[in-house]
This record gives C-alpha cells, structure tokens and sequence, in this order.
C-alpha cells in the first residue's frame, strides 16, 4: 500500500492499491555530494552520480517495500543458467529456479547448452557452486508449476501475438501478487500487460545479450506497472548486480531507440558512400569496443529486421529508408550465426572478413536510389555517429522515456560499448557546448534528408 499504514509487500495476496503517490518519483531527489573521483580515472562524473542516486534509490526502496528483497537471487546460480524462461521460486531454502518450456526439445538444449563445465574450467564458477547451483535447478514442462512462483520471466521470441498468449497462459496460473516480467527489448510492454487481469503485476526486464556477463538491466515501466512490482525489478537487478535503470514504456525503450538511431545513421553512411569495414574502424578508433556492422553481424541481423518490420505501418513514407540492410537478410546473410552477414566468417576465421558481395549489393541499392558514391572521411562518420545518438536522446528525455540524461550515458557505456572515457553520449554533447552543438544538429539535419526529427539536448543540466 501506498502510502504504507501497515507492512504490506508482494508476498499480500490481497492485491491493494491505495493511494495515489508514487515513491519512485520521490526517491531520485539529488543525492549528497559526491564521493571524490580520486582513484576512478577510468569512471566520469555523470556515471558515479547515476550510481550513487541508484544505490540511494534502492535503498530507500527497501526500506519502503520490504517485498523488494524478499526475492533472493543468486548471481553464480543466474550466470550458470543463462537461459530462456527462468522463473525464481521462494523458499525457505537456498534460492531454486524453475527452467521452464512447453517442449522437451527446447528444454534438453537448453541444459545441453548452458553447463557450467566451461565457467568451472575457466576458473569462474568453483566446482562446489556449481553442483549447488545444478541441485537447486529445476525443471518443468507444466504451466501449474509457475504457482509457485514470486517472480516470473518471460524470454520467448519477439512477436507481440506470441508473448501475450504467454502471458494469458502465465496469468491463468501465477499466484495473486506475483510479479510478471517481460525480458522483450523493444515491443509495447502496456499491449502485454492488456493480456492479463493484472497488468499493474506487469514489468520489463530487459536483460542484454549475454546475459550473464552484461550488467546492464532496463526496468521497464509500463502504464499500469504498480510501485512495488518496479520496486522489486530494481531490487532483483541489483542483487544480481546489475546496472538496473528504470524506463518508460517506448519502442526500443532507451538502449534499442538509442542504438537503432546510430545504427541508422550509419547506413545513411555506407549508402552514400562508406564501406561497413570503414564505418566499423573509425567508430572502434573512437573508443567502441565494436563497429556497429560487426555488432550487428555478432547480434543477429534478423533482431533488427524484426524490429523495422514490426514498425513499418507505423513508418513516415517520405523518410528516408536504407533497404542494405533487408536485402541482406533477404538473401539469408543473417550475420555470424549463418557465416555470413555485413561480413563473412569462413570456419576457421578469427574475425569478420571482408566480402565483395557485400560491397556489390550495397552499390546495386545506391545505383536504385540513384545515388553517387562520395567518400567520407572518418571524422565525419565518427561525428554523425554520435550526434544522431545525441539527438535520440534529447528525444527520449523530452518524452520522458529516459528520466534523467545520465542514465542514457549509463546504458550506452555499460550496453552498447560506448567508450567510458568519453563519458557517454549527453557528457560528450555538453563538452561540446550549445552554440557548437546547435550548429552540428544544422548540419546532420541536412545529410539526414526527409523525415529526420531534431530536438535539441539541454546542455546546462
């Protein structure tokens, strides 16, 4: 209950909701002076104060919603199941999880895949956690078995009709109060929640890839999500100790709008006349740990696929559309998993090699579009790059998706590769001032063509 007149936490079957306040606003007040940078060189400003408002946030949510720590996790047990459709069961024991699928295929391989021998070998996971961490494992291909359950995670694929079934069928069997989660990375949380009697139990847990090494977590915040169901996200993801950072529910929520805006401005790039290879270099020269070609190869080219698909009705038919990237997947180059994608991967290779037919099928869509090559030089790519991020995030702060500019620099740093040197995307744009900042955004609305959609970041806080 809110306010709390009473103890009141998950494990309530009563399902009260009094109250109209929300606690999570209140708790992101400024937190005390900072604690000296001295001996973090590698750490900016911007991402010590998101940790430390996070660390103050969680804290004042326990003491708010003891339920936010009744669900106790166990980071060796979470990165020795690094899986689909986990669910974490209470017990008066030791954690145990429930693996859970509807077909035994699925479930074999997923304890074929997920063993901890390679964690053990590399000197990650002791032989002794492990075995406890198997023993409190357990498995099931009955629906019934999630009743038990005080938090339940969905990880099917990303298809809205298919998750909401999920959902129906999760909602028919979980125990009054149980928190459910959904680990989609970019469908409309509030439609998944619509498939429920409860959709104030509904949250998204956005986990990235892998995820037992990724510290990244984007809670997020649909319509209805009541203040203790997104307390105990926060609190989960800290237990595992993530970088839990709370969002508003939008496509791509904050880390996938935000990269599917750099992604886009670097195939404006490669169509007007970069190579990916090129693109790639420049941005890794920068500090990214990863080209966006080659990330996009390591990911799956048909996770983005999937994504532009599922937005095409909704798409401005005078913006500008690069369609490199669908002719790619279109011809089954789907990136690493099929040998093949921006680049190829022959067995044996150490690396993404460049492909000439990739170079062929980019010049046949300029040739379409009826475009001449120029070529661009790496400054360029590297500035265009990151202002289209910039203005994403000025994007998403404005529509209040994003609830303050550092926690984009948080997930840019810790999810995508970002070079923490730099700060993250916001720190750098304000390194650059308004007055220059404002004449970058001029000059990249102009490359940009038809469609582009400005909002300039606010630079004094």
């Amino acid at each position: 209950c809110w306010p709390p007149t009473a103890p009141c936490c998950r494990a309530c079957s009563s399902g009260c909701r009094r109250g109209q306040s929300d606690p999570l606003s209140a708790a992101t007040s400024a937190p005390p002076e900072l604690r000296s940078l001295q001996g973090y060189p590698a750490e900016t400003l911007a991402q010590v104060e998101h940790l430390l408002q996070q660390d103050r946030i969680a804290d004042w949510l326990r003491t708010k919603y003891p339920q936010a720590h009744d669900i106790r996790t166990d980071k060796a047990l979470f990165d020795y199941v690094q899986t689909l459709k986990t669910s974490y069961l209470r017990s008066a024991e030791p954690l145990s999880k429930v693996l859970f699928d509807n077909k035994l295929e699925v479930m074999q391989h997923a304890l074929g895949t997920h063993t901890s021998i390679s964690r053990v070998q590399g000197g990650k996971l002791g032989a002794s956690a492990a075995a406890a961490c198997q023993d409190r494992l357990q498995t099931s291909l009955d629906w019934a078995d999630l009743a038990r359950a005080d938090l339940i995670i969905e990880a099917v694929f990303e298809a809205l009709d298919v998750k909401q079934q999920v959902f129906q069928r999760i909602d028919a069997v979980a125990r009054p109060g149980a928190v459910l989660a959904s680990n989609t990375s970019y469908l409309d949380l509030d439609a998944i929640g619509a498939a429920t009697s409860r959709p104030q139990d509904v949250i998204g847990l956005h986990f990235f890839s892998p995820a037992n090494v990724m510290k990244l977590m984007e809670v997020v915040r649909g319509q209805a999500s009541a203040p203790d169901a997104l307390a105990t996200g926060l609190a989960v993801g800290k237990r595992l100790k993530k970088l839990p950072v709370l969002t508003g529910n939008a496509f791509g929520f904050v880390g996938n709008r935000l990269y599917a805006a750099y992604r886009r401005q670097c195939e404006f790039m490669i169509e007007e006349g970069a190579w990916p290879e090129q693109v790639d270099a420049a941005l890794q020269a920068f500090g990214f740990a990863m080209g966006p070609f080659a990330g996009a190869d390591l990911s799956g080219l048909d996770i983005a696929w999937r994504m532009r698909q599922a937005q095409a009705a909704n798409r401005d038919p005078q913006a500008r559309y690069v369609h490199i990237p669908d002719r790619l997947c279109e011809a089954a180059r789907l990136g690493r998993k099929s040998s093949a994608g921006y680049y190829v991967y022959p067995e044996g290779s150490k690396g993404p090699q460049v492909d000439e037919t990739v170079h062929t099928l980019i010049a046949q869509c300029r040739t379409e579009k009826g475009l001449t090559p120029r070529e661009l030089g790496d400054d360029e790519i590297v500035r265009r790059a990151l202002l289209a991020i910039v203005n994403e995030a000025a994007l998403l702060l404005a529509d209040g998706v994003a609830e303050r500019a550092t926690d984009v620099d948080v997930v840019l740093v810790n999810g995508y590769g970002f070079p923490r040197w730099e700060g993250g995307p916001v720190f750098w744009a304000r390194e650059r001032g308004a007055t220059a900042l404002q004449a970058d955004m001029d000059w990249l609305a102009g490359l940009c063509g038809p469609g582009d959609v400005r909002h300039l970041l606010n630079t004094e806080n």
